[in-house]
């Protein structure tokens, strides 16, 4: 027989391979959709590329302090 907690799981981890699949489909939606979207304005807007360089520069700049807190902590 099948207890009702066997049953609790089972209902959990279809819930949850449910939100983890509708996830990933609405991913793969989304990167089949907005790249048409982006090619009509790849034309026009050169400076995305730009911004997208801008943008990865402070990021690598704001990794570096994180962990030297890291390191400093890990020293007191």
């Amino acid at each position: 027989m099948i207890t009702t907690g066997e049953m609790l799981q089972q209902i959990f981890v279809q819930l949850a391979v449910l939100t983890v699949g509708s996830v990933l489909g609405g991913i793969v939606i989304g990167f089949l959709l907005y790249p048409r979207l982006f090619r009509h304005g790849r034309h026009a807007a050169k400076s995305s590329h730009s911004r997208t360089q801008v943008e990865r520069r402070p990021r690598h700049g704001d990794v570096a302090p994180l962990t030297r807190s890291w390191e400093s902590r890990g020293r007191w």
